[in-house]
């Protein structure tokens, strides 16, 4: 028996690779089948089925279950920020952006808008005198469409009865006054003739009867003319004069909308650019005001971290809108953001109790008493895992490279706070849970060899076999075996179990 154990141990040690690990498994299994029972001083176990407890412990990080993440709506430089930790009042600047730019913008955008409403303000007196003026020429051109309408109409229809009349009766006042010119030149010249009336008298009298006299052939010519019909050359000169009329008053008001259209596309287009460069000084007013940062409640400050670099975000740098630049966080409650192993994931879910250790191995009061346990439930599980070490730094990442376990992010509310539990400080997360049937058996019997595991499982007649298994979930007690074991199995513990 002692050569069936030296040669077990020889073999456990030995890396091999290919199909010499096949062989060497074989002469294993060959020697241990030579052997009748387990060596003096091993103990024997069973292979159990059955509820499972594991108690698996995590790190976390403390961290408030509440936090506003302030960030900015504009690009700009940070000219100041809150120091980091710092305690702020409501309304207190958290965050000032460098102004000098927008302030320059500022005043461009403002001499545009000035210029802007200049030339609305001539636009609008462009159109009010101009448009009075050809209204003006408008009604000037009607008027003498309506005259050539009348004059067309009388040539037409003759002269009225009423005109013939007042003509007649002119006559007829004309005659009265070259008969009474007549008597006074007659009375004048027998009074001459005696000497009573001066040559200057008599020569007035007769130019008086002169005068009436052509007054008195104006009226009988024009009386004839009004009763005379028009000719054809008449008619036609008043039509074409009415044509004309209505050509030019039509030309007039075609000149007057295109005209008139195109001063209000210029009030249109100047009032457009006033619109917009009041747009610009509001948006550029409305920038200046987000470049200051205020509080909206009071708390402490925390510096956010830049997600491209890990970095925190300090004065000097840049930030765009949307990016996190402060957090504020709500102490009143807390959580631990900690990850479960992706062998264990299936078992939890959202809602389920664990509990933390705060300051592990330390105790309270100094007393010896036993460490408190804060409760708390878990909130979020991660859809998505990652390599326990994705999240390290660059450069520690670089070191250690990936770690080969996968993890699911989670997030842990604690059920109440505690004055030894601090924002960044880290604790561990105990995570109780029951597997209901599952096949297990005592740790001390695995076996590990050329990266794989073992058990010396007993046969019939006392004779061992090197069974290999895969392991699942494990206590510090037992460890559950997924496939390779039956329950009820005897396998050989090694010396000293």
């Amino acid at each position: 028996m002692p050569a069936c154990e030296e040669t077990l141990r020889a073999a456990a040690t030995w890396r091999f690779c290919g199909g010499v690990r096949v062989a060497a498994a074989a002469l294993v299994c060959a020697v241990l089948a030579g052997c009748d029972g387990p060596p003096p001083g091993e103990g024997v176990t069973e292979a159990k089925r059955g509820p499972f407890q594991v108690t698996h412990v995590e790190d976390g990080e403390l961290a408030a279950l509440n936090t506003l993440t302030i960030s900015s709506r504009v690009r700009g430089q940070i000219e100041f920020l809150a120091k980091d930790l710092e305690r702020v009042d409501k309304d207190a600047i958290l965050v000032e952006l460098d102004k000098s730019e927008l302030r320059n913008e500022l005043k461009r955008a403002q001499d545009e808008l000035s210029s802007a409403e200049k030339r609305l303000a001539e636009a609008n007196r462009n159109l009010e005198v101009e448009s009075g003026q050809l209204e003006v020429e408008l009604e000037r051109r009607r008027a003498a469409v309506r005259l050539a309408e009348v004059r067309l109409q009388t040539v037409r229809e003759g002269t009225p009865q009423a005109d013939l009349s007042i003509a007649e009766k002119n006559l007829a006042t004309r005659e009265a006054s070259l008969r009474f010119a007549e008597s006074a030149l007659a009375d004048a010249e027998a009074l001459a003739a005696r000497g009573f009336v001066s040559a200057s008298d008599l020569d007035e009298k007769r130019l008086a009867r002169e005068l009436a006299f052509a007054q008195v052939e104006k009226a009988r010519l024009q009386l004839r003319k009004l009763r005379a019909r028009p000719t054809p050359a008449e008619l036609r000169s008043a039509e074409f004069a009415l044509r004309e009329a209505e050509l030019d008053l039509a030309m007039s008001e075609e000149q007057a909308k295109s005209r008139s259209a195109s001063l209000r596309q210029t009030l249109e287009w100047a009032l457009a650019e006033v619109s917009r460069c009041r747009e610009r000084v509001r948006q550029l007013e409305d920038e200046i005001s987000k470049c200051t940062i205020r509080a909206p409640r009071a708390g402490l400050v925390l510096r956010a971290r830049r997600h491209w670099d890990g970095e925190k975000v300090d004065v000097g740098g840049r930030t765009w809108p949307g990016i996190a630049i402060v957090e504020l966080p709500d102490l009143s409650s807390m959580k631990v953001k900690t990850q479960i192993p992706e062998s264990l994931v299936r078992h939890f879910n959202v809602g389920d109790s664990i509990y933390i250790v705060a300051n592990p191995g330390e105790r309270p009061n100094g007393d010896g008493a036993a460490e408190e346990r804060i409760p708390g439930k878990i909130i979020w599980i991660d859809s998505w895992a990652r390599d326990k070490n994705a999240q390290l730094a660059e450069a520690d990442q670089a070191r250690e490279g990936l770690s080969g376990v996968r993890v699911f992010s989670a997030d842990v509310a604690l059920d109440r706070t505690d004055d030894r539990l601090r924002l960044g400080a880290r604790v561990q997360v105990v995570m109780n849970l029951t597997l209901p049937d599952v096949v297990y058996v005592d740790r001390r019997a695995i076996v590990m060899s050329g990266g794989r595991s073992y058990v010396r499982a007993l046969q019939k007649g006392g004779s061992e076999r090197l069974v290999p298994v895969v392991l699942g979930e494990s206590n510090r007690d037992a460890v559950v075996v997924t496939s390779g074991l039956e329950p009820g199995t005897r396998v050989v513990l090694p010396s000293g179990g």
